[in-house]
């Protein structure tokens, strides 16, 4: 009998169901969107050299957390999604500050906010943890 043939459903499947390859798949999705973005709708971009609403966190902080943090989930894969998502805006951002010298912000929010896909990210990486830690103190 002749092997199974994988579908490429199958494997991405696979990839993203997996935090490392969920990881890889946010962080391309986030730098696709953004050079979309400053390719074909430069007028919305601005740049932003903070960091998370526009703070003045060190680079290094931000990859050394997103790090620690990254080799914790390799340790322990299955303690939450929001910790991929934390790392993965994370990182995005830090590449871009690293690419850009700024965070390519381009999602225009009421009162003046603006953001992008990273953000977002991070935003419900925070809900996440927020939920979790409730949680626990129910229990």
């Amino acid at each position: 009998m002749p092997p199974k043939k994988r579908s490429v459903n199958s494997f991405l499947f696979k990839t993203i169901s997996h935090p490392i390859g969920f990881l890889v798949v946010a962080i391309g999705f986030d730098q696709l969107a953004k050079q979309a973005v400053v390719r074909w709708f430069p007028q919305l971009v601005r740049l932003n050299p903070g960091a998370g609403f526009s703070f003045d966190i060190p680079l290094m902080f931000s990859v050394l957390v997103s790090v620690g943090i990254l080799l914790y989930l390799i340790a322990q894969p299955k303690r939450g999604w929001w910790l991929v998502l934390l790392v993965a805006g994370g990182l995005s951002n830090a590449l871009d500050r690293i690419v850009w010298s700024a965070v390519v912000d381009f999602i225009h929010y009421p009162f003046d906010i603006v953001g992008n896909v990273a953000d977002v990210y991070i935003f419900f990486g925070l809900v996440g943890f927020v939920q979790q830690a409730l949680r626990k103190n129910q229990n």
